[in-house]
């Protein structure tokens, strides 16, 4: 499980959008493994956006060079958890 949090990695903020209506600001996002979807991940400027069939995410981060170290933390994150859960 990878959590992401405002206030941590320069996140600005995490907005969530419904496609049936309504966002929201949260505080922390948490990414499950085998569990969360996302059908698209993408980045424009210095967000992150994570999109399923129903809503998306959008992550801001202070800069674009806090953005890719955040995910190339996170791509490293994955690659040792799948690792230790073989």
């Amino acid at each position: 499980m990878f959590r992401i949090s405002k206030n941590s990695h320069n996140i600005i903020s995490i907005l969530i959008r419904y496609d049936v209506g309504g966002e929201g600001s949260v505080d922390s996002l948490f990414i499950i493994p085998g569990v969360t979807y996302y059908k698209n991940i993408y980045s424009i400027k210095n967000y992150l956006v994570l999109e399923n069939d129903k809503s998306s995410v959008s992550v801001e981060f202070k800069t674009e060079a806090d953005l890719e170290k955040f995910f190339i933390q996170l791509i490293r994150d994955i690659k040792i958890d799948k690792i230790i859960n073989k």
